[in-house]
């Protein structure tokens, strides 16, 4: 199965580390959305969300992953639910330049505050992942000037950064 991730999940390193059979296939530019950091994080920061504009010209790029089956259940459980403020959707992507389905997930509306800001360590994993994905720089860029927090958790800033050391 195909899944698409266009937050956090991007940084393979980061991903892996949660399911362990996610193998990266190709990037992919996803249009029609716009990123935007307003999904409401259980540590009461924001996270990434893809917001549906259905203007073409807005897009969000990706890491598109091949998820084992046996891996798909602790995926989708950590993400489809109500309890964690995430709705699966089906998209369409490419891979190899042949069109496959996928899924990622959106912030339910019941999950969405504008008013929030992420964590600098969340947005690393997001840039790690663009740069190691070669992203076009403009969208790096962009990622790099997310206006963020310092996480006063010095523990769980250093438990997220740990991954990369």
């Amino acid at each position: 199965m195909y899944y698409f991730s266009y937050a956090a999940n991007i940084s393979v390193a980061w991903f892996q580390k949660r399911i362990a059979s996610a193998e990266p296939l190709d990037t992919y530019e996803l249009h029609g959305y716009r990123l935007e950091f307003n999904k409401i994080g259980a540590d009461g920061s924001s996270k990434a969300n893809a917001v549906y504009t259905g203007n073409q010209e807005d897009s969000i790029w990706g890491v598109v992953y091949q998820v084992a089956e046996e891996d798909r259940h602790a995926l989708e459980n950590g993400y489809n639910s109500r309890k964690h403020g995430y709705i699966k959707q089906n998209i369409m992507v490419e891979v190899d330049y042949e069109p496959h389905q996928a899924f990622m997930f959106v912030a339910h509306e019941d999950s969405i505050d504008d008013n929030l800001k992420p964590y600098s360590w969340y947005v690393f994993h997001l840039l790690h992942g663009a740069m190691s994905a070669d992203f076009p720089m403009e969208y790096v860029g962009m990622l790099q000037n997310v206006d963020t927090l310092t996480d006063t958790n010095i523990q769980r800033a250093c438990n997220e950064n740990e991954v990369y050391a």
